[in-house]
């Protein structure tokens, strides 16, 4: 069974991802991506699209320091 990785919210609390949340990682200027859930063979889950460049899929434990990335926006509740 896949649990989604746990991430913090821009307000400070722990919580799990779910699909279409909005990820980022602090810097100036902030750069988002969006975690879209488990797919494809090497388990990619974010897509990211940096400014002027094509969108590609990533892996969010590949990402340095990914425990530091934050929840923006909240995904659609799934019923």
């Amino acid at each position: 069974m896949y649990l989604p990785p746990v991430l913090r919210t821009l307000q400070g609390e722990s919580t799990f991802l779910r699909s279409g949340d909005e990820i980022i990682e602090p810097g100036l200027p902030a750069h988002k991506r969006v975690f879209v859930g488990i797919m494809g063979a090497q388990g990619e889950n974010l897509v990211d699209a940096p400014e002027g460049q094509s969108a590609h899929l990533v892996h969010l434990q590949l990402i340095p320091n990914w425990h530091n990335l934050r929840i923006g926006e909240r995904g659609p509740e799934t019923v």
